[in-house]
């Protein structure tokens, strides 16, 4: 049994979520940033939006957090690992990004030669009003044809198969097969299902990667809801005290 040695960096996983971003239900964007997400959002309500282990469910209970999961603070450190980390920065300068919350949780001893889910993780990324979110969310769109069949930081992506979402503002969800080359072995494939979602000037992403050709649809539709609905709960509550 083998370990994967090379480690999936979350704002790749984010990059991957955000540029198959395909089937999207939309209520037309635009427009200032209007109900629970119009106050200033505190880096500790952001923190608390994001999914936290125990959110996954029991299967994933023994997963352990990638070292420097957190805050994403800079434009600079968002983009740093996606696929194009300069047009990536572009993007996020040109639609107003604010901060980052992500965090990744992987199993150590998960193998490319089993069925094991290797990554759970979700981000979140907060915008200076809603036009400008659902402006992210949508560009993306424009990349998609260009993505299938490409590789970028020994991610190469084969297919995409897209499903129905009705989560926030605006969804899309996904699933994707690729293949990664491993250092220490041979190209290793892989399956992603992912579930992307607007809430006003907030987008949140969820994705399950696993060895294994299988979709979790039903898991990510179901994170992705519990992640809208705590937006609602944690910002209708008493505002968190923001440290740096």
């Amino acid at each position: 049994m083998r370990t994967l040695t090379r480690v999936i960096p979350l704002t790749l996983a984010a990059a991957l979520i955000a540029l198959f971003a395909i089937a999207c239900t939309s209520d037309g964007g635009g427009g200032d940033s209007s109900g629970d997400t119009a106050r200033e959002i505190s880096h500790e309500e952001l923190a608390q939006i994001g999914l936290a282990l125990e959110d996954f469910g029991e299967p994933y209970a023994a997963f352990q957090a990638r070292e420097g999961d957190g805050f994403l603070k800079t434009v600079e450190q968002r983009a740093g690992a996606e696929l194009d980390p300069a047009d990536e920065a572009q993007d996020l300068e040109q639609f107003g990004w604010v901060l980052g919350y992500g965090a990744e949780f992987l199993d150590p001893k998960a193998t490319g030669e089993g069925s094991s889910v290797y990554i759970v993780a979700s981000v979140v990324d907060l915008f200076e009003d809603a036009a400008g979110a659902s402006g992210y969310f949508n560009d993306i769109l424009t990349e998609v044809s260009e993505m299938v069949g490409t590789t970028a930081q020994g991610f190469t992506t084969h297919e995409v198969e897209t499903f129905g979402a009705d989560v926030g503002d605006e969804s899309a969800g996904f699933d994707v097969q690729a293949s990664v080359e491993d250092v220490d072995g041979p190209t290793l494939d892989m399956w992603l299902s992912v579930l992307c979602f607007r809430h006003d000037r907030l987008v949140g992403t969820v994705v399950l990667m696993t060895f294994e050709e299988w979709s979790f649809e039903d898991e990510v539709k179901g994170l992705a809801s519990v992640m809208d609905q705590r937006i609602t709960s944690v910002l209708a509550g008493a505002a968190v005290s923001d440290q740096p």
